[in-house]
């Protein structure tokens, strides 16, 4: 402020002379401003729904107005907001009833004519009997109004004989019957404190006054400033009225809502919105399940068993392998888990190339995997026998080994899946045939993500990934990197996700409570992030018990009558737990939940309830989850038999105690189980019908 004012001086002493001139672009000083204003209207619709109400009912009226050409709040105000207000205002709220004859009294001064009924309902007590207590003491006076009998406060007597031509009560003071100024404009005034936004015929009715004259009267008390005109209640229709401080005391409630709104969302929500933004459960396609699941290593077991037909509805494994047959699919290894299974990434071939990082040879394989890739190289798409016969006369099995070698090393992959399904067989070989696992054409990574024509750069790989992540997170941060393998991390797509921010294609803002950094979302992410933190109910709640009394099949992605139970595989990137979220502390020390093939997951409303190990034998439960009631766990035990082939789930231990022991016990005998020598038995015979 000095310096301005120094430079103001300087121009008031004519020591500076001012030019203006006209520029074809911004100069760089405001250049950043007017950037600011361009994005602040012209990409005002990109903002998630809460931020565009909030910023509206930031505004003033005279900016709305100037904007708006008229007060259009009926978009703006919360209805349930508008309700409990109007309750306040006219003492039917309970922390706003009468509790005594003094209380009754003062409701008649604030809110005006009741009637007896009326009274009744805005008080806690005898309301009759304070009544005559008052009417004895001349405090009070019943009056006939819009043929009705109502109670007044005794000294306003003259105002409603000027209004409506009431016939005032005999016996009452000289001063409570001298003549009322604007008597009708008083009683308008009055009567819009005490509510809402309301109409014309409102008023009308209340008073049996002729519209013509209810309107003039309304009229007035906007000219002057006290209302105001508008489209205001939710749903509504016709022109309303409303008390300017009713008006600001309505944008004020709603605006401080409509901020809690904008809060970041707890952990619970993300829980809850991320399997139904993910599919799960949904009953969609293979086509919108792979886009969703594109480039993230899962293991192969628990795709095809678990992950997927999470997903798609009725899936059927030869779906893959038709579309990799087709050329439509290309799957890529990204690491061994032991000898029988290994994570791979899935991509559309067309999209292989700018999504995949291209692979590097690690300086550890072997002379036979050298041999393999080299050949693939030179000769191109090779079945197992001809890779065989230029191995200069390998075992198949040692063949087979390095071949799979080649494939956790994400140097080689199939046309098929049979490879995978047939991994690790222990099936000996005849002689002259060749292991089970070694079907279909084996081609060299690099050949499949060579680009087809023009080569592609760092910034559209980026651009292509910053896609597929916030389609599978909803909202991206840096968190979700711990499950993915793409070279660079975070930083790579930071800056594309930065730059579309700014072009008004993502918002950027702090959305999930947890999240550290910068978060980047679409709009409408954004927006079924908050309808999930809205919809999350106790699942303590007796409506959530009585929906236990049905028992739908169990499934892998079960919903309980509209319930948000599930089950999922551990290594889902549905379930947040152990890479976007930390781990919930389990009721017992000796739990070490984590993303383990085989394991399994049980979710109810936003909450961790179970965790269970690889082959049912031990489950674990958490905290959080105390008040689940313990007839969700039975359910979730049920749904394990839509992916496992057994015919009895044989639970031995519950919370590091024998199964039999723990609390849980009862619920799960109810469920279905059985007292076994190993602990606690479920049958797939005795779900009946409802068996997967």
């Amino acid at each position: 402020m000095p310096a301005r004012e120094e430079l103001l001086a300087q121009i008031r002493r004519r020591e500076l002379r001012i030019d203006d001139v006209e520029t074809r672009s911004a100069l760089p000083f405001a250049r950043n401003l007017v950037f600011a204003y361009t994005a602040a209207f012209l990409y005002e619709y990109d903002n998630p729904v809460a931020e565009r109400r909030v910023h509206a009912l930031s505004l003033d009226r005279a900016m709305l107005r100037e904007l708006l050409g008229h007060e259009e709040l009926r978009e703006l105000l919360d209805l349930a907001v508008v309700e409990e207000t109007e309750a306040e205002l006219a003492g039917r709220a309970p922390e706003y009833q009468a509790r005594d004859a003094e209380q009754l009294h003062d409701l008649l001064r604030r809110v005006g004519d009741l009637a007896e009924a009326e009274l009744a309902e805005r008080s806690e007590g005898d309301a009759r009997a304070w009544l005559a207590t008052l009417a004895a003491e001349r405090r009070i006076a019943r009056v006939r109004i819009a043929g009705e009998e109502r109670w007044i406060v005794a000294h306003e007597a003259g105002l409603y004989r000027d209004a409506l031509g009431v016939v005032p009560p005999a016996g009452l003071p000289a001063e409570y019957l001298e003549p009322a100024p604007d008597a009708i404009a008083s009683l308008a005034s009055r009567f819009a404190r005490r509510r809402g936004p309301f109409v014309t015929g409102d008023f009308a009715l209340r008073y049996a006054l002729p519209s013509a004259q209810a309107e003039l009267a309304l009229a007035s008390l906007e000219a002057r400033g006290k209302l105001v005109g508008g489209d205001f209640r939710p749903g509504g229709s016709a022109r309303e009225w409303c008390d300017v401080e009713v008006l600001q005391r309505l944008r004020r409630r709603s605006l401080a809502r409509l901020r809690g709104e904008v809060a970041p969302v707890e952990s619970s929500a993300l829980v809850r919105f991320l399997p139904e933004w993910q599919g799960v459960g949904s009953g969609g396609s293979l086509a919108d399940a792979l886009d969703r699941l594109e480039g993230i290593p899962l293991p192969w077991s628990e795709l095809e068993r678990a992950i997927l037909p999470a997903r798609v509805k009725s899936f059927d494994p030869r779906a893959l392998d038709e579309l990799s047959a087709l050329g439509a699919l290309v799957w890529i290894g990204a690491g061994a888990l032991g000898d029988r299974d290994g994570r791979i990434a899935l991509y559309r071939r067309e999209r292989a190339a700018l999504l995949a990082d291209p692979p590097l040879a690690p300086d550890s394989l072997s002379l036979l995997a050298q041999n393999l890739l080299a050949q693939l190289g030179e000769r191109g798409a090779l079945f197992f026998g001809e890779l065989l016969a230029g191995s200069g006369g390998a075992p198949a099995k040692d063949a087979l080994e390095a071949l799979f070698e080649l494939v956790w090393a994400g140097l080689a992959t199939n046309d098929t899946f049979a490879p995978l399904r047939g991994l690790g067989a222990r099936a000996p070989l005849r002689r002259g045939s060749q292991p089970g696992g070694a079907a279909g054409r084996w081609s060299s990574v690099a050949s499949v993500l060579a680009p087809r024509g023009a080569a592609i750069s760092d910034t559209q790989r980026a651009h292509a990934r910053a896609g597929v992540l916030l389609e599978r997170y909803g909202v991206l941060a840096r968190e979700a990197f711990a499950q993915e393998s793409w070279r660079g991390g975070f930083g790579g797509v930071y800056p594309v996700l930065r730059a579309m921010e700014e072009a008004g294609k993502l918002r950027r803002g702090h959305f999930v409570e947890g999240y550290q950094g910068a978060q980047f979302a679409y709009a409408g992410a954004v927006d079924r992030l908050r309808a999930a933190r809205d919809s999350v109910t106790s699942v303590g709640s007796d409506s959530l018990r009585d929906s236990l009394a049905a028992s739908p099949p169990p499934s892998l992605a079960a919903r309980d009558s509209g319930r948000s139970v599930i089950v999922l595989a551990a290594s889902d990137p549905a379930v947040p737990f152990g890479t976007l979220l930390p781990w919930p502390a389990p009721t017992s020390p000796l739990a070490r939940p984590r993303r383990s093939v085989g394991a399994r997951v049980a979710l109810a409303d936003g909450r961790l309830i179970a965790f269970i190990e690889r082959g049912a034998r031990k489950l674990w439960t958490f905290r959080d989850a105390h008040g689940t009631p313990p007839e969700f766990v039975a359910r979730a035990l049920r749904g394990l038999f839509a992916d496992r082939h057994v015919s009895v789930l044989r639970l031995g231990e519950i919370d590091g105690a024998p199964a039999a022991e723990s609390p849980l016990a009862e619920a799960l005998l109810r469920g279905g189980f059985r007292r076994g020598y190993r602990g606690l038995e479920l049958e797939r015979s005795a779900l009946g019908s409802s068996a997967p």
